[in-house]
């Protein structure tokens, strides 16, 4: 017989290990409060966590009615937001007496969040003083204090609105000398308004609304006395308040029309209407 030289693989086969071998795969099986202690904490934490965010979250102004005051003239000016009812004091600059008179909760629009139209709203009773173009109202809350500017003007430098305005028929006449000053009063509300326009001379009519405080999304159309559309916008520049730029062919009265992009109005959707002619 040959000698075996070393060893011989077949007659001493290495000997395998199990790649496992050594490692415990005991297990124990979770009690059922462990189990529902690691629901708790999946489930419910964040759901805290959202609480705190929003108890942490800051007062803030959202909207304002009216959106300008008279100097001079004794008025109730209103901010609408979050967290408002808790307001402890009011300060005005340049300093003018102003009284905290009403601190509510805010009815939700249908459709609407909370977030952004607001769910609480003050009254603030208040006089301009005169020859200041400019008010800036303070609101102390436990929140924090927030700011708000609201535009102020002479006696008899602006056109009130007269409804009803809201067809060609029923256009209130204005002088594009003086700003107007009107609200959508309600969903679906449409004010018309109508000018003396001339031929060849460029002018530019603006609705100022959201930009200034107001919840009115606007649109401004530009009608002859037929009926006929010459001209509209929506949005302008990314912001909400649309500007109109036409060049009329003939003199002759012209239409402007404004309406809420979402058919909505209410107490809270003043608007300021400008319309400047070139000479």
């Amino acid at each position: 017989m040959r000698a075996l030289k070393g060893r011989d693989k077949r007659a001493c086969p290495p000997r395998v290990v199990p790649p496992f071998q050594g490692l415990d795969f005991s297990f124990r099986v979770p009690r059922l409060r462990d189990f529902v202690a690691c629901l708790g904490l999946c489930c419910f934490a964040p759901l805290g966590l959202f609480a705190q965010d929003k108890k942490d979250e800051p007062a803030r102004v959202i909207a304002i009615a009216p959106l300008h005051l008279v100097a001079g003239e004794k008025a109730t000016f209103r901010m609408r937001g979050m967290k408002l009812k808790e307001a402890t004091e009011v300060r005005a600059t340049p300093d003018a007496a102003a009284t905290l008179k009403e601190k509510k909760d805010s009815t939700v629009p249908n459709g609407l969040e909370a977030g952004d139209v607001g769910n609480t709203e003050v009254s603030i009773e208040l006089t301009p003083p005169a020859g200041c173009a400019k008010l800036t109202l303070e609101l102390v809350t436990p929140a924090g204090t927030v700011q708000r500017e609201v535009a102020v003007f002479p006696k008899d430098a602006m056109t009130a609105e007269k409804e009803p305005n809201n067809g060609f028929r029923e256009a209130q006449q204005f002088n594009p000398a003086k700003p107007v000053l009107a609200k959508i009063d309600g969903d679906k509300d449409v004010d018309v308004f109508r000018f003396d326009a001339r031929a060849a001379k460029p002018f530019t009519a603006r609705v100022i609304a959201a930009g200034a405080g107001s919840l009115l999304d606007p649109f401004l159309s530009l009608y002859d006395l037929t009926g006929r559309l010459l001209a509209s916008t929506d949005d302008t520049d990314a912001k909400r308040d649309p500007v109109l730029t036409f060049t009329p062919k003939t003199d002759g009265p012209l239409c402007l029309v404004i309406t809420d992009a979402q058919d909505r109005g209410g107490a809270w959707h003043d608007y300021r209407l400008e319309v400047s002619q070139q000479q």
